[in-house]
């Protein structure tokens, strides 16, 4: 999603006012390009510098190589591209422009002298015989907090993957817990690209145990959010320990992994075939037999495990819908319906029986349009100037809202 790598220099109408001054504080404004605008918020103090973009998912992003040097300002953004920004402050405005991007202006209000920073602390547990390492970061709100532990996707998974996501939650008064997958960053144990689903839910309720035991977290409102696969392991966990009081998933597979890897290889196959169509123009005779070639898959119901060899054993055929069938805990379920990689609809009405099998009236459920798997806008025509991935409209509002609601009954 980081597409972008910025470089800013601002220029100050008077020198003779200190740096700290200068530079410190909360600022909020909007970049606007087109007659279009998203929100921008930065935070600034001598030697550290966060930002927000909301509609673009981003929040509490990092900086690289930050230096101040008398009224000038430079940082990076991690990302492929190098983007030169200028500007100038007068009194507590803040204006600046993008080099090469004429029609792009960002402009930001000082709101606050002092910068708004979180805090956060390290934290090691053990699960299975592995250090697990990770960040609890903490919101301004008054201990002990609600807290929502993230539990990523799939591949290379550390901490980083999540931070910004968490950091939408934490300014929004809910405490944040971010993992290195085990075998990644400073987690220990086995360093596979897929671990069998036991594996990663262990290591998720050794997590939750872990905050339990905290006094600034209120153990009666500890929360899971699963992305992706992230979406298997959360139920799992929470329907082997009681401890966990909601979810929230973020495409969540209403399949078997093996059934997932189909869907997606099967979206690849229908995108090459119909763009190979469409360069080649087929002659319409010929086109029913590329048809048959690129179905979408559909699936009505789970394959069991003896339909197929398992791949991975402990994980390809792992069934969520029986675990679904046993959560009686809150549930936030949201999905893009644009998603290549889980069907959305079929997930979504698989996992809403089953809940209603279990009997669990408390959850809701929706399908962004226009959305893929990350929630983000899946039309490179809707990206904010051309270039930056926006998420669906209202996807965060739907998320903190739904959350607050929940820790407040």
């Amino acid at each position: 999603m980081k597409t972008i790598l910025l470089i800013l220099s601002f220029n100050f109408l008077t020198c003779s006012t200190p740096v700290k001054e200068n530079f410190n504080g909360h600022w909020e404004g909007s970049i606007i390009s087109a007659g279009k605008s998203i929100s921008i918020v930065m935070d600034i103090s001598k030697d550290k510098l966060v930002f927000d973009i909301p509609e673009m998912g981003l929040f509490a992003e990092p900086v690289l190589n930050l230096e101040i040097s008398g009224n000038e300002l430079e940082f990076e953004i991690e990302g492929k591209e190098t983007i030169s920004i200028s500007g100038k402050i007068s009194g507590d405005r803040m204006d600046a422009s993008i080099d090469g991007m004429k029609d792009l202006e960002i402009t930001l209000n000082r709101s606050a002298k002092e910068p708004v920073f979180y805090e956060q602390t390290e934290l090691t547990y053990e699960s299975r015989g592995a250090k697990i390492s990770g960040t609890l970061i903490k919101p301004k709100t008054t201990a002990p907090f609600p807290v929502i532990m993230f539990v990523h996707g799939s591949g290379k998974m550390t901490r980083e993957t999540m931070r910004s996501r968490a950091y939408l939650f934490v300014k929004n008064g809910i405490a944040a817990f971010i993992f290195d997958r085990r075998g990644k960053g400073k987690s220990e144990g086995d360093t596979s690209r897929i671990l069998p689903i036991a594996v990663m839910t262990s290591d998720v309720i050794a997590g939750v145990q872990m905050l339990k035991t905290r006094s600034d977290i209120n153990k009666d409102q500890i929360g899971l959010y699963g992305l992706s696969q992230g979406a298997w392991v959360v139920p799992n966990a929470a329907s082997l320990c009681k401890d966990v009081k909601f979810l929230i998933t973020i495409s969540a597979p209403g399949i078997t992994p093996d059934q997932q890897n189909d869907f997606v290889v099967n979206n690849i196959v229908e995108k090459y075939a119909n763009k190979y169509k469409k360069e080649v123009k087929i002659p319409n005779h010929e086109k029913v037999m590329i048809d048959s070639l690129a179905p979408k898959f559909r699936y009505e119901k789970p394959v069991s495990s003896t339909d197929s060899v398992e791949i991975v054993p402990g994980f390809s055929s792992f069934d969520p819908i029986p675990v679904w069938e046993k959560i009686d805990v809150p549930v936030l379920a949201v999905w893009g319906a644009e998603d290549e990689i889980v069907p959305a609809e079929q997930s979504k009405l698989v996992i809403e029986n089953a809940l209603l099998k279990a009997g669990n009236k408390n959850y809701s459920m929706k399908i962004f349009e226009g959305a893929d798997h990350s929630l983000r806008l899946a039309d490179k025509n809707s990206r904010f100037a051309g270039a930056w991935p926006l998420t669906a409209a209202g996807s965060n509002e739907f998320l903190i809202e739904w959350v607050k609601k929940i820790i407040q009954d």
